[in-house]
Formats: C-alpha cells, sequence, structure tokens
C-alpha cells in the first residue's frame, strides 16, 4: 500500500502541481483548508502533511499546533510550504515541530525529493 500525502493549500494550482509530482508514487490527498485537514486527520492518518502557511481562517500554524497537541497525530512530520523566507518564520516553524520547508513556488522535483527524504525516515 502507498503512503499517504496530505498536500494543505489554498491554491488550487499549488495543489494540482503538488499532486501530480507526488500521485505516481505516494496516495495523495488534497485539502484546500486546515479545517477540513483536521477533521479528516480524524479519520486518516497520513505519512507526511505538506502543509501551507498562509491560508485564510485557519493559517499552517493554527494547523500545526492542533496537530501537535494530538497525541495521535503528533509524531506525523509536517513540511511548511511557504513564500516566507524570513528567519523569524524559520524559527518559529522549527520550535514548533515542523521537519522542513518548501519554498512556493516550487519544483515538482524538489518537492518529491524533500517527500521522499522524510517519507523514507
Amino acid at each position: 500500500m502507498k503512503n499517504i500525502i496530505f498536500i494543505v493549500d489554498d491554491s488550487i494550482s499549488n495543489l494540482t502541481m503538488a499532486s501530480e509530482a507526488l500521485s505516481p508514487h505516494y496516495a495523495v490527498m488534497t485539502i484546500p483548508t486546515g479545517e477540513k485537514a483536521l477533521t479528516l486527520l480524524s479519520k486518516v492518518k497520513p505519512s507526511l502533511i505538506l502543509l501551507d502557511v498562509e491560508m485564510p481562517n485557519m493559517n499552517g500554524f493554527d494547523v500545526l499546533q492542533q496537530i501537535k497537541e494530538r497525541e495521535e497525530l503528533k509524531d506525523i512530520p509536517v513540511i511548511f510550504l511557504t513564500a516566507k523566507t524570513d528567519q523569524e518564520t524559520k524559527i518559529n516553524a522549527l520550535e514548533m515541530g515542523v521537519v522542513d520547508f518548501v519554498s512556493k513556488p516550487f519544483q515538482p522535483s524538489a518537492l518529491l525529493g524533500k517527500v521522499k527524504n522524510h517519507v523514507g525516515l
């Protein structure tokens, strides 16, 4: 059975591009909001979550905090998808438990490489 990857992003084009890069290797679930991701996490436990930082209503940090507070979810690796490259964002994310970053706009091959590195751990 393929590893399940959640891609959480409010941008349809990012969801599509990430899904196309990862689908040949993983079972990919594209999720347009943080709220939907948290709801789905009560039913499905992915091998990894790609999480956009800047989303309406609930941003990536809010979603990450809720994931890390739940015992059954806290060990799922989370990679932030972000256009923000400032040190403060990165430090906060690492302190909260993010395992890596993918800068937007992302290269599909670079995204696949990072996912493979973390799913293989």
